[in-house]
């Protein structure tokens, strides 16, 4: 019994360690990031987080989707195809390539399998991509210095916003609130950008 509690303890004393290590991490990071930096500049740290972020997911989404579109019009199009059950449903994969005897498209798709399979499946993915793409492009004008209340980042957080109402109505992951609170939100920006241009003309 003892030596049970002796290793519980010893467990909780190394979990608490490294918790204490995770926590210094994120202060190091969080200070290289907004240590001594303007508010502009802490903009742009962030976005080029996010930027890098959000084209890395978009790639690899990217990449799945056209592998789904592949997968889609493969059997269609009436070529050598194997049926394997993915989750709960049986899918057309496309009877080519096999790594140690699992087809190669097995894996991707069931990484997708949540966005459903066959045409509805692809407009999911595709509106999974639009809305990676509007995001990344809004915080790569951020990035580079734009202001949050310029007339082009507004622009691409509206069609962001747009975007994710396409998400939802397409793959129902998105909760409606989302899409219309950012919509709210891209009002405010726009009454922002109308002040700062006219602050711009008076200066």
């Amino acid at each position: 019994m003892l030596d049970k509690h002796n290793s519980m303890c010893h467990t909780v004393l190394k979990l608490t360690q490294e918790t204490k290590n995770v926590q210094v991490v994120v202060h190091m990071v969080f200070a290289y990031f907004f240590k001594n930096k303007s508010q502009t500049e802490k903009i742009i740290a962030v976005s080029k987080v996010l930027h890098i972020l959000l084209m890395i997911i978009g790639v690899i989404t990217t990449i799945l989707g056209l592998m789904k579109i592949f997968v889609y019009v493969w059997p269609v199009l009436g070529l050598s195809s194997e049926t394997l059950m993915i989750g709960d449903v049986f899918v057309a994969l496309p009877n080519l390539l096999h790594i140690e005897g699992t087809n190669l498209f097995y894996w991707p798709m069931s990484g997708m399998g949540a966005f459903g399979f066959g045409l509805e499946g692809v407009l999911r993915t595709i509106a999974l991509v639009v809305s990676l793409f509007m995001a990344e492009r809004m915080f790569r004008q951020l990035k580079h210095g734009a202001s949050p209340f310029s007339a082009v980042v507004v622009s691409w957080f509206k069609r962001f916003a747009y975007a994710l109402f396409l998400l939802y109505f397409a793959t129902g992951v998105v909760n409606i609130i989302v899409p219309l609170i950012l919509l709210a939100i891209v009002h405010v920006f726009e009454y922002g950008c109308i002040l700062q241009e006219e602050s711009d003309r008076t200066l």
